[in-house]
């Protein structure tokens, strides 16, 4: 069954792409995983965000630095109990008794660095940014998107 896609995807698909290489965890496979996938969809999309692929001739570096800075800002959204794997049951009920509201704080966080994302791509790219792509088209592009995504937790 084929999916449709739209930037937001796209956006995400480049998100994960950076975060992976943030990650102590990643191994080769889900680095080249998320690499592909990453590039999938830009081709997919004719949407490319490094500064030589942005719009030759057009001055970019306002937007590349908005565009990384909400990147940046996105993965950094965390809680405080974020780092911590295990601590003493007291304070396990301390982040039990907020996590709800951090949950749904930091949810809306990041939703709101993907409208800022969106409306920043649609500004630049105009109609390529409103379209919507389908998996048939990230498999021409040599991204097949119907097996799982790997879980660097595994």
């Amino acid at each position: 069954m084929s999916k449709t896609y739209t930037v937001r995807d796209l956006l995400l698909a480049v998100i994960d792409g950076q975060a992976i290489h943030q990650s102590a965890f990643a191994r080769p496979a889900e680095v080249a995983y998320y690499e592909q996938r990453s590039t999938a969809f830009q081709d997919t999309f004719g949407m490319h965000f490094t500064k030589e692929e942005l719009s030759p001739g057009r001055d970019t570096r306002l937007w590349d630095r908005l565009f990384q800075a909400a990147i940046t800002s996105y993965l950094s959204i965390k809680t405080p109990f974020s780092e911590f794997l295990e601590m003493p049951r007291s304070y396990q009920l301390l982040g039990e008794a907020f996590a709800q509201s951090f949950a749904e704080r930091t949810d809306a966080l990041r939703e709101v660095h993907l409208d800022f994302l969106v409306a920043l791509c649609e500004r630049w790219y105009g109609e390529k940014a409103r379209r919507a792509v389908t998996s048939s088209d990230l498999l021409r592009c040599g991204f097949d998107d119907r097996g799982p995504a790997p879980d660097i937790l595994d």
